[in-house]
């Protein structure tokens, strides 16, 4: 009985958090005026890739927070292959 109680209320934390990531990124697409997800994407990647300007990466010859961001948002992307 505990385990089901457990996965109960499990299942209602995680149905919680979907919510929440489907308002916060409706949200951020009204205050960025956001309309084609993907091209807002690729826009953002295309500013990077420009700001690095020719080195490995922006923070010169060691990663900095900017890159180590970057790469988490590629990472958990299934499409993309960062390896």
């Amino acid at each position: 009985m505990q385990v089901i109680l457990a996965l109960q209320k499990e299942s209602q934390s995680s149905m919680l958090e979907l919510l929440q990531c489907i308002f916060v990124s409706k949200n951020l697409k009204k205050k960025y005026n956001i309309t084609d997800e993907r091209a807002a994407l690729y826009e953002a990647v295309e500013t990077w890739v420009d700001a690095l300007n020719g080195r490995e990466f922006l923070g010169g010859s060691k990663p900095n927070l900017a890159d180590l961001a970057v790469f988490g948002g590629i990472e958990t992307h299934p499409l993309f292959e960062v390896w």
